[in-house]
């Protein structure tokens, strides 16, 4: 008996994961899947304008328990290199370092818009390449988009499944 909602919410949070058809163990082959992942995030955040302050992972391992974590950044982003450097350190926290993974994850959230964000002044210096590569990154990504996937992704982003 309660109201059809036909307005859109923003999303609260977006994410990527990979399950493997073999698990992986070694270092190179996780870091590898998490820029994978990381760049799918980043370019959907960027794509849907938003910069994020929270990032958070998880793996997966063979016999299915899961390991999390997350962490608050200091300024918000939606730089790929930003994400992924973050990424990875919660991955050196809790990875034992020999235990296949499954599948691996990570998403963003606490969203604020490009325009709200203040400048730092110690911002790193190699932020103007992170920046082409992710601008880069972007142009390749839109050319092989499916606009039937675009319009499910942003379905997905309104019931908060993304």
């Amino acid at each position: 008996d309660s109201p059809v909602e036909t307005e859109t919410r923003e999303a609260k949070s977006i994410s990527a994961e990979r399950t493997f058809a073999n698990d992986i163990g070694t270092e190179k082959d996780i870091d590898r899947e998490l820029f994978n992942v990381a760049c799918i995030v980043a370019h959907r955040l960027r794509r849907a304008g938003f910069l994020a302050s929270c990032v958070s992972i998880f793996l997966k391992y063979k016999d299915f328990s899961v390991v999390q974590k997350q962490h608050q950044i200091s300024q918000p982003t939606d730089i790929t290199a930003l994400i992924l450097n973050e990424a990875r350190k919660m991955v050196s926290e809790i990875w034992d370092g020999a235990s296949p993974i499954r599948q691996i994850g990570l998403g963003v959230s606490r969203f604020t818009h490009e325009e709200g964000v203040q400048m730092s002044l110690f911002e790193d210096s190699r932020i103007e390449y992170y920046r082409e590569w992710d601008r880069q990154y972007d142009q390749r990504k839109s050319k092989d988009e499916d606009p039937k996937m675009l319009a499910y992704e942003a379905g997905s982003q309104v019931a908060d499944k993304d």
